[in-house]
C-alpha cells in the first residue's frame, strides 16, 4: 500500500486534500480537523468517522535523550485523544493509505467538511478546536450549551455561540481568558450535571 510522510510541522488540512486529490484514500476522513500533523498524531485526532491512528504505520520521533526513533503504530500506543510520546517530540509521521477512486473520495470529503462547517467554526478561527473530551454518553458541547453556556464571553476569547466545545479567540484575547473560560465551563457542567470535564487540549 502507497505509504505518505509528512513532517510534523505540515499543516494537517494541506495534507489531507493533498492525498484526496492524489487517489489516496483514508485521510479524507479528517476533513476539517485543524492544525498540524504532529499535533494530530499527538492528539490521535478524529471523530465520528474514525482515528487518525488507523492509518499511522510509523512515527519518528526526538526522545528527551535527544536520540532519534522510529516507533510504530502499536508502539504510539494511541488511544481516545492520546498518544503514548513519554516526553518525546513528534518529527513526522508516516500513513499508510490505499489507492481508490480521487472522484469519490473528493466527494466524500467535501460532504464532511460542509457537515462540520455547518456546525463548527470554520478551520480559519482562531481556536484551539474542540476544548474537552466527550465524557462517556454524553457531548462536551452540549453539556456546556445545556448549562447556559454558549456565547460567553471573557476579554477577548468567547465560548463559540455555533458550538460549546470552541473557544474562540478574537481580536485582544489573552491566554488568561481562554483559561477563565474553560473553568466557567468546567464549573458549569460539574454544578449541573455532576459530571467532571476533561481537557483534551495541553495546558502549558
Amino acid at each position: 500500500d502507497p505509504l505518505v510522510r509528512a513532517a510534523a510541522g505540515v499543516d494537517f488540512p494541506r495534507l489531507v486534500r493533498q492525498t484526496v486529490a492524489r487517489g489516496l484514500v483514508g485521510l479524507e476522513n479528517f476533513a476539517g480537523i485543524p492544525g498540524t500533523v504532529g499535533g494530530a498524531i499527538r492528539m490521535n485526532a478524529g471523530g465520528k468517522y474514525g482515528y487518525l491512528a488507523k492509518y499511522v504505520h510509523a512515527v519518528k520521533v526526538l526522545t528527551p535523550t535527544a536520540q532519534i526513533e522510529q516507533r510504530s503504530s502499536a508502539e504510539m500506543h494511541f488511544g481516545y485523544r492520546t498518544a503514548q510520546l513519554d516526553g518525546a517530540i513528534v518529527l513526522e509521521a508516516t500513513f499508510a493509505l490505499e489507492t481508490g477512486d480521487a472522484q469519490a473520495a473528493m466527494i466524500r470529503f467535501r460532504d464532511i467538511w460542509n457537515e462540520k462547517y455547518a456546525t463548527q467554526p470554520p478551520v480559519a478561527a482562531k481556536s484551539a478546536g474542540c476544548i474537552f473530551k466527550n465524557p462517556p454518553g454524553h457531548a462536551a458541547g452540549k453539556l456546556i450549551d445545556d448549562a447556559g453556556l454558549k456565547g460567553t464571553r471573557c476579554g477577548g476569547a468567547e465560548i463559540s455561540p455555533q458550538h460549546a466545545n470552541f473557544i474562540l479567540a478574537h481580536p485582544g484575547a489573552k491566554a488568561a481568558d481562554v483559561l477563565d473560560l474553560i473553568q466557567r465551563a468546567k464549573d458549569g457542567v460539574r454544578e449541573r450535571y455532576g459530571i467532571e470535564l476533561e481537557p483534551e487540549i495541553d495546558i502549558w
